[in-house]
């Protein structure tokens, strides 16, 4: 029995196609909706450096360019004055008379 190309088309389309989809009862969505719910043993908290890193970004870095800035911007240490007591570090520090 030799058949023809429509049935041949018909037959490719219904295999082709998906199936058909019932409607949900209220308890299978229920269901679906039990499983979807937040579970925190699901989330995976960050590690340390995941939880530093921004704040190293935002806070430490620029907060260390801008105490070398201010350093840069001092004058200069003046050389301590060398002694070989106390009264000569003393009399090095006073005026002159």
């Amino acid at each position: 029995m030799k058949t023809n190309p429509d049935q041949l088309w018909k037959r490719l389309l219904q295999d082709a196609a998906p199936p058909a989809v019932s409607e949900a009862t209220e308890e299978e969505v229920s269901r679906i909706v039990a499983h979807l719910r937040w579970q925190p043993a699901g989330i995976t908290l960050p590690s340390w450096e995941e939880a530093l890193w921004p704040l190293l970004l935002r806070f430490a870095l620029p907060g260390a360019a801008l105490i070398l800035i201010c350093a840069s911007l001092l004058p200069t240490p003046e050389a301590p004055v060398k002694g070989d007591s106390v009264d000569d570090l003393i009399a090095a520090l006073l005026p002159p008379p």
